[in-house]
């Protein structure tokens, strides 16, 4: 088995049985892969945006004693009838220029809005945040939460598993025998688009693999932090623990170099929604296109009588 799998590995059972494997759970977790793929890559550099797109403290005229808290949320019922206020940020309580608007969070069936308030006249200025920074902040919960919270997280915990384990397989398809295995480093001249398109799955996974395997470690840890936290503890000191750690989230989002390892991450990242996207060509091609076929020549006698 171990001669012909250095020589003719596309001949043994277990390759086949580990491509079929990879091929259906990469089918199965696609549009999860191209989600996370495609929203990391989106956040990279959310805290520089924010700062970016942060237009400053809203800044009102001071028109005499502020509003009480009760008479604030009764601006805010007026505004918003339908929704329960649920804290308000006054600027009484914290370090904040008497000109400087109050914020005002109002829920309703799990839906909260952030607004603005006049604290001298009561009247509803506008979102506290722009949109812009409310759609970076949705996008990192979609890519750490999966906008599910706590659950969502240890989903994503355990889709991280399924993607190191689509890696792994990947990369035991990838041996194409010790004649070949060169030509399995880059794309070659192909001679049908379905050809290139296989190459270029391959090609990419191939140099991609540490890359995605990174990603999805580190997005275990992200959602599963518990048996992690506990082995480090086990066995390395706090500070060592610590930088640890501290390592996890600088390698997921390329925070240790600057913005040059950053922009290198943005791009990156998006490995896995191009191994997506071919694999799932692929499996078009090779599964649902001749189905289909197959179908429609079973359905032309039925509909001819």
């Amino acid at each position: 088995m171990w001669e012909r799998w250095l020589r003719q590995p596309k001949s043994l059972w277990l390759r086949k049985a580990l491509f079929q494997i990879h091929l259906w759970t990469g089918v199965a977790l696609g549009l999860y892969v191209l989600v996370i793929s495609i929203s990391g890559s989106a956040i990279v550099f959310r805290n520089e945006l924010y700062n970016a797109l942060w237009p400053g403290p809203r800044l009102v005229a001071v028109t005499g004693p502020p509003l009480t808290h009760d008479q604030l949320r009764e601006a805010a019922r007026r505004a918003y009838p339908q929704y329960k206020v649920s804290w308000i940020w006054d600027i009484t309580r914290r370090n904040q220029a008497p000109n400087q608007a109050v914020e005002i969070w109002m829920n309703r069936g799990g839906h909260r809005k952030e607004r603005l308030f006049d604290p001298y006249t009561g009247q509803d200025l506008g979102e506290s945040r722009p949109y812009s920074i409310q759609l970076l902040a949705w996008l990192a919960d979609l890519h750490i939460n999966l906008l599910g919270g706590a659950k969502g997280r240890i989903a994503n915990g355990v889709g991280a598993i399924f993607v190191v384990i689509i890696s792994i397989t990947g990369a035991v398809i990838w041996w194409p025998g010790v004649r070949a295995w060169r030509r399995g480093m880059a794309i070659q001249p192909a001679s049908n688009w379905k050809l290139f398109n296989w190459e270029l799955h391959s090609v990419v996974g191939f140099w991609m693999l540490p890359v995605v395997f990174l990603f999805g470690f580190v997005g275990i840890y992200a959602g599963i932090p518990g048996p992690f936290r506990a082995f480090v503890s086990r066995n390395a000191s706090a500070r060592a623990g610590e930088k640890i750690i501290r390592w996890f989230s600088y390698l997921h989002f390329g925070n240790f170099g600057g913005w040059p390892s950053k922009a290198m991450w943005v791009i990156l990242g998006l490995a896995p929604a191009v191994l997506y996207g071919t694999a799932l060509v692929m499996w078009y091609s090779r599964f649902l296109a001749p189905a289909t076929r197959r179908w429609r020549k079973r359905a032309t006698p039925l509909a001819a009588k």
